[in-house]
């Protein structure tokens, strides 16, 4: 089965981001659900244990000074070396989590912002199998400017899964070692249908920006760890496709490639295609992810057609 891409032609439109300091937390997930529920996937849920770890990290970050999901023991505030293990130690049930970082930005939406437009940071932001959140923000130094600064995490995970591994016995037989108690013995059958259950449900793929988008920046500055575009520092906002791998699984997928003009006609000059074989340095694509992104800036106020 082949999936053609002009079936999924959608327009852009750029017309300028209004960012105000100060916005709550649920503002920016605001953005996020909404680009969620415009790709017809499951909106993301304030945790409370996500949530825990989350701060637990930020405070981590901004004690330390660093931007990154390694905690190392012995440091000030440590609450696990990686996310799975700082989940765990906040109560969750489930071993199973992502986890987003930013740092800088002076408001909950325009840490969202960014992040999704960050490739990799998006394509966790929109998994299809994700549900519930914690997010969290701490102040503190910043190692080379001594400017104060926010550190925010995003922890994400899924609450079907979490529901199974919040169990007080054990099945009679199953499968174990996913749950935070690993002992714990698990009905096979329940966890792999919890487990699909979003893949089953949701939609064929995903793109972002979405069609009809407004307000979208149009410049993605090159700021990502690891580095997507080495040797580019600043282009256009990257358009990405994720394709449904239980709704693709054994099945021939093929992706042309991608035209993007501004309404008035001119086609914008994009850089090579990033897939899982253009992406083979970071391998941070999955077979199932594409994205394009414009060699230059794009206008503000302009409307594109993809």
């Amino acid at each position: 089965m082949a999936a053609v891409f002009p079936r999924y032609g959608f327009i852009l439109a750029l017309l300028g981001v209004c960012l105000t300091p100060g916005v709550q937390s649920n503002d920016g997930l605001r953005l996020l659900n909404e680009a969620r529920s415009q790709n017809g996937l499951p909106p993301v849920k304030e945790q409370g244990q996500l949530t825990r770890a989350a701060k637990s990290h930020s405070y981590y970050m901004a004690q330390n000074q660093t931007l990154a999901h390694h905690e190392h023991p012995g440091m000030k505030g440590y609450s696990g070396t990686g996310c799975l293990e700082r989940v765990v130690r906040a109560g969750y049930s489930i071993r199973m989590c992502s986890e987003n970082l930013s740092m800088g930005e002076s408001s909950w939406k325009e840490s969202i912002e960014n992040l999704l437009s960050a490739i990799y940071h998006r394509f966790n932001f929109l998994s299809f199998d994700v549900d519930e959140v914690g997010s969290a923000r701490e102040m503190g130094r910043h190692r080379q400017t001594d400017r104060k600064l926010p550190y925010y995490t995003y922890v994400m995970s899924n609450s079907l899964l979490r529901r199974i591994c919040e169990a007080k016995q054990s099945q009679p037989s199953g499968q174990y070692g996913m749950c935070r108690n690993q002992k714990l013995v698990v009905n096979t059958e329940q966890y792999e249908r919890a487990s699909q259950y979003y893949f089953n449900t949701g939609p064929e793929l995903v793109v972002y920006p979405w069609s009809g988008q407004r307000q979208v920046a149009p410049v993605y500055v090159n700021r990502e760890i690891p580095d997507p575009l080495p040797g580019y520092y600043v282009t256009g906002q990257p358009v990405s496709i994720q394709f449904n791998p239980r709704k693709f699984r054994n099945k021939k997928l093929a992706v042309g490639e991608l035209v993007l003009r501004e309404a008035k006609g001119r086609q914008v000059s994009l850089l090579p295609r990033r897939d899982k074989q253009t992406d083979s340095i970071n391998q941070k694509f999955s077979e199932y992810e594409f994205a394009w992104f414009p060699e230059y800036p794009l206008r503000w106020g302009t409307q594109y057609h993809a």
